[in-house]
């Protein structure tokens, strides 16, 4: 017997799926395929992130379809997938070291100026000041 109907039509007929795109589609009411295409979303956006960083690596997106046998005309299929962007080099702090070993923010072995308080002089005892503008008249 010869059907002159395409062969997607007929796979549609019998509930066949011709693609695994289409697969992911109708898998968990097309959650699966949305996940995916997040994913995916997330992926490029690791990548550019990295690479503004100066990072030139990939980053990658990995799915994992799961076919286990349920009957002998029967299988349960599980989709995982896992998304990867580059690795970013790990941010850092220069710090001082002093005699004891200890991290200080501040050169302990640099000579510090006698330095006084600095007097405040406030905007009040200035004269030909415009308190509304700010300008020295």
């Amino acid at each position: 017997m010869t059907s002159t109907e395409p062969i997607e039509d007929r796979e549609a007929a019998y509930g066949q799926l011709p693609s695994i795109s289409r697969l992911l589609a109708v898998m968990r009411k097309g959650k699966i395929d949305s996940d995916l295409t997040q994913q995916l979303s997330d992926v490029v956006g690791m990548v550019k992130t990295a690479y503004a960083e100066g990072v030139k690596k990939p980053g990658e997106l990995t799915i994992v379809i799961k076919v286990e046998p349920l009957t002998d005309d029967q299988v349960a299929l599980s989709v995982e997938s896992r998304a990867k962007g580059p690795k970013l080099p790990p941010e850092s702090a220069i710090l001082y070291v002093d005699e004891h070993n200890r991290l200080a923010t501040d050169n302990p072995f640099a000579y510090r100026l006698p330095l006084g308080e600095l007097e405040d002089t406030a905007a009040a005892d200035l004269p030909n000041f415009d308190h509304e503008t700010g300008e020295i008249l």
